[in-house]
């Protein structure tokens, strides 16, 4: 609730009134505001209906079931604050404080497995039927939105949405992973004894050792996997090359990790609480 309020907020007070298309539902509403002079919160709950029937056809009741609170949700409360004063006709402030705003409202609700239906629906459908990437198919979406918004008002209104969508996806980041982002690390050196003392003394983070072989010259390899926060990343960088200058390191984003030293399973989680739950009755 309080992740679509601030959406909502941040649509009526900063990015609508200022014309900024940002991308999503919210952006195609005010594009539809532009030429049919639809009121965003009708506009918003039309279209969100219509893709929760197709996807709850197409994806069962359980797909249905999870959307249907957020996309019922929103446009409510964007009916609600219809009415409340614009904070900022400054568009730059408004494409940067409005994509925090909606940034950190699609973070909460991403957090507890929430949704707000729109695009998300159309991405899933895409996934199942086609195999196209949910990340691929939201941003083509959200670029003909902004695209469209540029035409509708100006190009400098599209530039604007651009703004406001990188502190979308930023925030929505941090908001939903939090202190939490993992990344993990895969390092091939002609020295591994030494990266291995470092990753497991210095930096303190377990490590697998696999065994590879190089394609061209066939020569065995170890190839080390370590798993660790974000923010250790840096450290990790120094490590390897005081260890190894020569290292080859490839390294990513981990979506998710679970296990021991990160999060626990979902299920054990679960049962903790309701262990607690039960200790606390009695």
């Amino acid at each position: 609730m309080i992740g679509c309020f601030l959406i909502a907020v941040s649509f009526n007070m900063l990015l609508n009134p200022n014309r900024i298309a940002s991308g999503g539902v919210t952006g195609l509403a005010t594009l539809l505001e532009r030429y049919l002079g639809a009121s965003p919160a009708i506009s918003i709950w039309a279209i969100n209906a219509v893709l929760l029937v197709v996807g709850g056809l197409a994806l069962g009741r359980a797909f249905m079931a999870k959307s249907l609170f957020g996309s019922v949700l929103l446009p409510l409360l964007i009916y609600a604050t219809a009415d409340w004063p614009p904070l900022t006709t400054n568009p730059l402030l408004a494409s940067v404080y409005g994509g925090i705003g909606t940034g950190i409202g699609l973070g909460l609700l991403f957090r507890v497995g929430g949704s707000v239906g729109g695009f998300s629906v159309v991405a899933s459908l895409l996934l199942k039927r086609q195999a196209i990437p949910p990340a691929k198919t939201i941003t083509v979406l959200d670029g003909l939105v902004i695209a469209i918004g540029g035409i509708a008002f100006s190009p400098e209104n599209a530039l604007y949405a651009l703004v406001s969508l990188f502190f979308i996806r930023r925030l929505l980041s941090l908001i939903h992973h939090g202190s939490n982002a993992t990344a993990f690390a895969l390092i091939v050196s002609d020295r591994p004894e030494p990266v291995r003392d470092a990753m497991l003394e210095r930096l303190d983070r377990g490590m697998t050792e696999l065994r590879g072989t190089g394609a061209f010259t066939g020569t065995d390899r170890n190839v080390q996997l370590v798993v660790l926060k974000r923010s250790e990343v840096p450290l990790l960088k120094r490590l390897v090359a005081q260890a190894d200058p020569r290292a080859f390191v490839l390294l990513s984003d981990a979506e998710e990790v679970m296990g021991e030293g990160f999060d626990r399973f979902e299920i054990e989680r679960r049962h903790s609480r309701e262990r607690a739950a039960r200790s606390a009755w009695i």
